[in-house]
């Protein structure tokens, strides 16, 4: 890796956060950020060419707040948004919150106060999904060795908070123009922790909207695939492919028969959606043919791994079929939840 200067300041903490019409929700999280009980703040709004106020109320934000610093730019994605606000990070640490989600008072100090104690580079907490009629909260799976991180880490960014010089010195960035963003920056990271530590708190509050992209799937679901290519052309590269080949195996089937591929079931467009099913189990035999054999799958005993263990191209068929008529019933029956 190359290894750059560090100009952090002790302490501070950088809270990136990228901004695109979100005027509803902008000023909850706003305020839940600028309400810390850890003080030693640089918080970067990167308003991504925004149509609606949500760009008005950043400067409004910066105009009460000293510690508030506002990036303009013309629209070109959250990806291109968080590089930015990275490019000019100050903090010894950073976090990242997403404009429509909220977090309580004491997220960073416990965060902090846990990097600090231990040493880590990165430190995770739990969160709730906050609905329309209610939340849930989700635990976290604590993993602490690379393999297990790289193909089963829970890989968001806004749950952390990272080691700045993680981050730099790995020249890891966000893929600009691609969905599955997060998975990539996160996997790419991973080899080069030293600590992993978590925090069983649940303070950043994840607003499920019906506009999100978790709930949202379309044909950009499809860009997974170049995701995945990315991240083992990258360990590849940098001499990492071959102590870790048996997790990114394993990661590859894992999102492509687990999750993009109950995203693909939720496309509407039936005709986007049989051609994504297809190219699914197609691209992850052309790229790990032997991919049942993997030792991580072997030994695992999640429902994920048990379900990804009964695929035989006549079972995914049969599922492909199958579970679009159930996503569809079932985005009538929780579209009250948003």
């Amino acid at each position: 890796m190359e290894v750059y200067p560090l100009p952090d300041v002790e302490g501070l903490i950088s809270i990136i956060v990228p901004v695109y019409n979100v005027e509803d929700y902008f000023e909850k999280c706003a305020y839940s950020i600028m309400a810390q009980t850890y003080t030693n703040l640089e918080i970067i709004f990167v308003n991504d060419g925004s149509t609606d106020l949500s760009g008005e109320l950043c400067d409004r934000f910066a105009a009460l707040d000293d510690r508030i610093i506002v990036i303009h730019q013309e629209n070109a994605g959250m990806s291109v948004a968080r590089n930015r606000a990275l490019d000019i990070a100050r903090g010894e640490y950073i976090g990242f919150v997403d404009s429509d989600d909220f977090i309580d008072s004491d997220m960073y100090r416990v965060l902090y106060d846990k990097a600090v104690e231990t040493k880590s580079d990165i430190v995770e907490c739990n969160l709730h999904h906050n609905y329309r009629t209610g939340e849930d909260t989700e635990i976290v799976t604590k993993y602490f060795d690379r393999e297990s991180l790289i193909c089963l880490g829970r890989c968001v960014p806004w749950n952390k908070l990272y080691r700045h010089d993680l981050i730099r010195n790995s020249g890891i960035r966000f893929p600009p123009g691609l969905y599955y963003e997060d998975m990539e920056f996160y996997v790419k990271l991973i080899p080069y922790v030293k600590k992993y530590e978590y925090v069983d708190i649940a303070p950043y509050h994840y607003v499920q909207r019906a506009v999100s992209i978790n709930n949202y799937s379309s044909e950009r679901t499809g860009h997974v695939f170049q995701i995945l290519c990315n991240i083992d052309i990258y360990y590849k590269q940098n001499d990492l492919y071959g102590a870790y080949r048996d997790a990114l195996e394993f990661l590859w089937a894992r999102v492509l028969l687990c999750s993009s591929f109950l995203r693909m079931c939720n496309i509407p467009n039936a005709a986007i959606r049989r051609e994504l099913l297809r190219k699914n189990l197609k691209t992850l035999v052309l790229r790990y043919p032997n991919w049942k054999g993997n030792p991580i799958l072997k030994k695992q005993k999640s429902k994920q791994a048990l379900f990804m263990r009964c695929i035989s191209p006549a079972v995914y068929r049969m599922l492909s079929v199958v579970f679009p008529i159930y996503c569809a019933a079932n985005r009538r029956i929780s579209s009250k939840w948003y």
